[in-house]
C-alpha cells in the first residue's frame, strides 16, 4: 500500500491558537518532525490533555531554520 503525504492547507489568518493536526497540515509534517521540534524548543501548551501551538511561537521557532 502506498504511502500517502498531506498536502499542507491554508490556515485561516485569523486563528492563532493551533491544534497538532492543524499545525501538521498547516506546515507539511507528521508527528515525528513535531515532536522532534517540540524536543528542540517549539512552545505547546497542553489544555485537557490536549497539546495546542500558538501560530507566533511556530513562526518564530521557523526563523531559526533561515539560510
Amino acid at each position: 500500500m502506498e504511502d500517502k503525504k498531506e498536502k499542507p492547507t491554508k490556515l485561516k489568518t485569523d486563528k492563532s491558537i493551533l491544534s497538532m493536526d492543524e499545525v501538521k497540515g498547516y506546515l507539511g509534517i507528521g508527528n515525528t518532525t513535531l515532536n522532534d521540534w517540540r524536543t528542540k524548543g517549539l512552545k505547546c501548551y497542553r489544555i485537557n490533555n490536549r497539546l495546542f501551538y500558538m501560530l507566533e511561537d511556530i513562526k518564530e521557532f521557523m526563523r531559526g531554520f533561515e539560510v
